[in-house]
């Protein structure tokens, strides 16, 4: 009697999400919506009024309530990995900023601070 071999399974997707969905969607959601809020500002200050400095704030922190906004709706629908990549994505972020600055300490230091 010929019995088939098994076939084996192919491996299943982490039941939490995927921490690189995260790490990307944290990427696009905060590079594209400060595209956006920039192309909205732009047309805003090309009309004859300017806009007021609180609808301005408000449009600099749309993409980081987004964000946190996506962080909190993944972990409530139980995809805890995808927030946790955002987090990842965030925290990456912040160590950009700090090298870019740091680096511009540099040059100042170096050309004598001028």
């Amino acid at each position: 009697m010929n019995v088939p071999a098994a076939r084996p399974r192919p491996p299943q997707a982490a039941p939490g999400g995927s921490l690189w969905l995260g790490f990307g969607l944290g990427w696009l959601v905060l590079v594209a919506g400060y595209i956006a809020v920039g192309m909205i500002l732009y047309g805003l200050d090309s009309t004859s009024t300017n806009p007021p400095d609180a609808l301005i704030a408000l449009m600099v922190a749309l993409p980081w309530i987004a964000m946190i906004g996506l962080m909190v709706g993944f972990t409530v629908r139980g995809k805890p990995r995808v927030a946790l990549g955002m987090l990842v994505a965030l925290g990456s972020m912040v160590g950009l900023v700090l090298l870019l600055v740091a680096a511009c300490f540099g040059l100042f230091a170096v050309s004598g601070m001028h």
